[in-house]
């Protein structure tokens, strides 16, 4: 048993394309090779450029719901730490380079 975090994208023409497009994409990034680091060792390009992994996705009464890893913090999370003031580019650069 894993835990994992859903989002439901509601029934909406407009919105099952663009949920559409989001699959397709983030399916591209799990096909992607795996990069090798400087020890030698391949790591892969989901875990490399720190993308969220897309689990699974299936369309339950015509809603469209993507499965997704469940992450250790979201952004309200992350939010409320600051008390609402958001985040400096500083640590959102920090976070997107680890």
């Amino acid at each position: 048993r894993q835990d994992v975090a859903l989002k439901i994208i509601k029934n909406h023409h407009h919105w099952h394309e663009q949920a559409k497009s989001e699959i397709a994409l983030l399916r591209s990034f799990t096909e992607m090779k795996p990069v090798e680091n400087s020890s030698g060792s391949s790591k892969d390009w989901v875990d490399h450029a720190n993308i969220v992994r897309l689990v699974d996705d299936f369309v339950f009464r015509n809603h469209c719901c993507l499965v997704f890893e469940l992450l250790p913090f979201t952004l309200y999370d992350l939010l409320k730490f600051s008390q609402f003031k958001g985040v400096s580019l500083q640590l959102v650069a920090k976070f997107a380079s680890h």
